[in-house]
């Protein structure tokens, strides 16, 4: 079982939707809520930051999901359909897509794994002990947090890195899991 957290290697400027702001976003992205000339989110709103158009994964756009560029969307779309949902964002005169991911799994053996708590939250694991479990079906997920049971961490699986490999995208590195 190889459990990895996603590094991004680019220096690219990040265009972050914080996680106070991500319900707004959603609804937005599902029409549920019309943002000004439409309901499709425009990253632009966010500032005008110059997009490096030669990669394929905006960094840091959130936590819980990928930004990527269309034609790594399309490659995607099938390959992620179990494990959430895409959403189209604007950004000047190109459309991005972002993955939120959905899959919630209590995957982390907190008593087997290297706990650091301050007033009783936990503050870093290293090393993570993640549990025995069939993750061969799931690309990205997100493990909640114990204390609360919100879903706060984000990893991908062994079989996510072989198709962002398989696909040659050049800006991600995929690291050992720790908080």
């Amino acid at each position: 079982m190889s459990i990895f957290q996603i590094h991004y290697k680019s220096e690219q400027p990040n265009l972050t939707v914080c996680e106070s702001q991500m319900d707004e976003f959603l609804s937005i992205c599902n029409g549920k809520l019309k943002y000004q000339k439409g309901y499709v989110f425009r990253l632009d709103n966010l500032g005008e930051l110059p997009v490096d158009e030669t990669i394929d994964i905006i960094p840091y756009f959130y936590s819980g999901g990928i930004l990527v560029s269309e034609p790594l969307y399309l490659k995607l779309e099938g390959v992620l359909n179990d494990s959430g949902q895409w959403f189209e964002c604007k950004y000047i005169r190109r459309s991005y897509y972002y993955f939120h991911t959905t899959v919630l799994l209590d995957a982390i053996d907190y008593d087997a794994s290297g706990c650091k708590f301050i007033d009783g939250y936990i503050v870093s694991i290293d090393p993570i002990v993640f549990k025995n479990m069939d993750y061969s079906s799931i690309n990205l997920f997100k493990v909640p947090r114990k204390e609360d049971g919100k879903p706060i961490w984000f990893f991908a699986t062994k079989s996510f890195k072989n198709t962002v490999e398989k696909f040659g995208v050049s800006n991600l590195n995929f690291v050992t899991a720790k908080i």
